[in-house]
């Protein structure tokens, strides 16, 4: 589901001994009017100060 602008928000969530090592790459696709969009992002997992 996205908003107005065609923006969505996704949460990722893990185990706390994933993070720091764990590369993730999401995608995204979209198709409006017959014409296809992906994007894709890439990170490694991190974790708050306070855990």
């Amino acid at each position: 589901v996205t908003d107005a602008t065609g923006t969505a928000l996704v949460d990722v969530l893990y185990p706390q001994n994933y993070h720091g090592w764990v590369e993730v790459e999401i995608e995204a696709k979209a198709s409006v009017a017959g014409t296809e969009t992906r994007r894709t992002t890439r990170f490694i997992l991190d974790a708050k100060a306070e855990d």
